[in-house]
């Protein structure tokens, strides 16, 4: 996956099973070590970093439905580490914990150039944010509201 990822060729998509976008990223690692290529882990996270864009985060929930819990960016190498930057970030309602919660924008926005130049503009209000006077945290600046499960024929057809 890593190698077909690496090839040049934009629009891979792949799935992992993780607790968490970090979670993810050690779990990439541990499936190449148990393909029992002898490769130096800095090499496995190198590739690992310049393979992947984003990390969706998708949970389970105790009610059964599944929701986007993160969005983050794989951005680079620092050191031994991949660096990832949450995007968005699923939040409980603390005061009204039955009502679930809220996929809320971090205030950063992503370091990848690919969406422009592959045409996709971002939002203007991801530029709407000063990290002095409390623009762009997270409570501030909410997604708007939506409901990450797919409608049914989107299940039936995915095979889910």
């Amino acid at each position: 996956m890593l190698q077909a990822m690496n090839t040049g060729h934009d629009g891979s998509l792949s799935t992992c099973h993780a607790n968490s976008p970090r979670d993810a990223v050690a779990r990439l690692e541990s499936m190449v070590l148990m393909a029992g290529i002898d490769f130096p882990m800095r090499a496995v996270r190198q590739q690992i970093s310049r393979a992947l864009d984003l990390v969706v985060q998708i949970e389970r929930f105790s009610d059964g439905t599944r929701k986007v819990t993160a969005i983050t960016e794989v951005q680079r190498m620092e050191g031994e580490t991949v660096t990832l930057q949450d995007i968005f970030e699923y939040r409980m309602d603390k005061a009204h914990p039955e009502l679930g919660g809220t996929l809320v924008y971090s205030g950063l926005r992503p370091v990848s150039g690919k969406f422009e130049r592959n045409g996709v503009p971002l939002p203007s209000w991801m530029d709407d944010h000063s990290f002095s006077d409390g623009h762009g945290t997270p409570e501030r600046q909410a997604a708007a509201p939506y409901s990450a499960r797919p409608a049914r024929s989107d299940t039936r057809r995915l095979g889910r």
